[in-house]
């Protein structure tokens, strides 16, 4: 009678000891997916994803390293941007005026290599000033002035917008030319950039 009884016992513990590890990885699978619809981020990555598979599998190209050099010299201009915008969307902020710093420093750049004939790399020192000090005015004036930042930042935007018209005069300026890089910057310089 104790055999049946420990028989007993023994049989209907090995049955769940078999299925367990298929619901563990059923668990795992709905957790996960449970996990990823709660974030708001998921969707994102989500969305990140199913574009990279369909340039992918629309050009094979796409994720080729010529390819993909290509994407990040298009995306880096933004993805800059986009982490200093993000510090200041984490703190409640936002300065709308970035764009208008990322289109005036290179005119500041230019005007002081080619106007006031300075190497490229002081050019290069007084655009990243100019655009940290119209920072720190944008944060001066919303912090003391009690101005919200939406405001301050429009109205730099516009401010820089006209700044950037009356020194281009409206015109794109010209990039200088390889043999001029040369001679400012080294010839050494100029490879290691290309």
């Amino acid at each position: 009678m104790a055999e049946d009884t420990v028989s007993s016992t023994t049989s209907p513990q090995a049955e769940p000891e078999q299925e367990e590890p298929v619901q563990a990885r059923r668990g795992f699978w709905s957790s996960l997916a449970r996990f990823f619809l709660r974030r708001r981020e998921a969707s994102i990555a989500i969305i990140a994803i199913a574009l990279l598979a369909y340039f992918q599998l629309s050009s094979a190209n796409f994720l080729s390293p010529d390819g993909v050099r290509t994407l990040f010299q298009f995306v880096a201009a933004t993805a800059i941007i986009a982490a200093g915008e993000v510090m200041l969307l984490i703190c409640g902020e936002i300065d709308l005026s970035v764009g208008q710093v990322f289109a005036l420093a290179p005119f500041i750049m230019y005007l002081a290599y080619q106007n006031y004939n300075l190497p490229i790399w002081v050019g290069i020192i007084l655009a990243l000033l100019v655009s940290a000090v119209i920072g720190l005015v944008n944060g001066l004036i919303t912090v003391k002035l009690k101005v919200p930042s939406f405001i301050t930042t429009l109205g730099m935007l516009f401010l820089l917008n006209g700044i950037t018209l009356t020194i281009s005069q409206g015109f794109p300026v010209l990039v200088p030319q390889l043999g001029t890089l040369n001679e400012v910057m080294g010839h050494a310089a100029y490879s290691e950039i290309i």
